[in-house]
């Protein structure tokens, strides 16, 4: 159904009547408020993005376009009761690159390049999510690797909370990390679930990615109270007999 919306909208558009053209693209997401009509979230995003699409190439109207590519980058949804998550799935979609890139583009024009560093990183993060939720553990770590990266992200404090957390022995490293992993919020269950199975892991090559994505989610001054009590801890272990 929408692709029939949209395929019309596109022979009005050639045609000249671009009213018809945007009440076609518009269609499927009005009824969705007016009748309580739900096609799927990665068919309403296309929509959304289709709409921005046209305000912005064909009516020269950047400032709708915001508005409906928003309605693809924001990570909740129009429900009857109330804003539920989209599916984490939506995350890893096409549909969110392409809003997310002509997101950048305007905002760039604009001069508010300061902007787009974030609209990259909740990019990233919704990739992530929508690796987890699929338990690709490979492919969410190289999103969050890439995150880590943005200026500004991953700050000097959460780099030295990181090196104290892994050169922590096994069992303390474990405990602080299921501790911070408590703390952390932002992020969907099936990526804290991931992530502290990567961050407790025996030494891998993401272990480290792990500890310091899920830093960058938990408040550093109760992740600096942790570390002083495990230190605290470790200070006092006794030391076993033959050690």
């Amino acid at each position: 159904m929408a692709d029939l919306y949209y395929y019309r909208s596109i022979a009005y558009r050639e045609t000249g009547d671009l009213a018809a053209a945007e009440a076609d693209l518009k269609i499927m997401n009005d009824k969705r408020t007016q009748l309580t009509y739900r096609s799927g979230e990665a068919i309403h995003d296309l929509v959304w993005l289709h709409l921005g699409d046209f305000y912005r190439q064909y009516l020269k109207d950047d400032d709708r376009a915001l508005t409906a590519y928003t309605s693809v980058l924001a990570r909740t949804t129009w429900a009857p009761w109330g804003q539920p998550r989209k599916p984490a799935a939506t995350g890893g979609s096409e549909t969110l690159v392409a809003a997310t890139k002509a997101v950048s583009d305007i905002l760039r024009k604009r001069g508010k390049d300061c902007e787009i560093p974030q609209l990259q990183f909740n990019l990233l993060l919704a990739q992530a999510e929508a690796a987890a939720s699929v338990l690709k553990t490979d492919e969410m770590t190289a999103r969050l690797k890439e995150a880590l990266a943005l200026p500004g992200r991953f700050t000097a404090d959460m780099e030295t909370a990181a090196r104290s957390i892994l050169a922590f022995e096994d069992d303390l490293r474990k405990k602080v990390v299921n501790a911070a992993g408590t703390l952390a919020t932002g992020m969907t269950d099936d990526m804290r679930s991931l992530l502290l199975k990567t961050a407790t892991a025996p030494e891998t090559k993401d272990r480290e990615i792990a500890v310091r994505a899920l830093l960058m989610f938990a408040p550093m001054d109760k992740v600096s109270e942790l570390l002083d009590k495990a230190r605290k801890e470790n200070r006092e272990t006794p030391i076993r007999a033959g050690q």
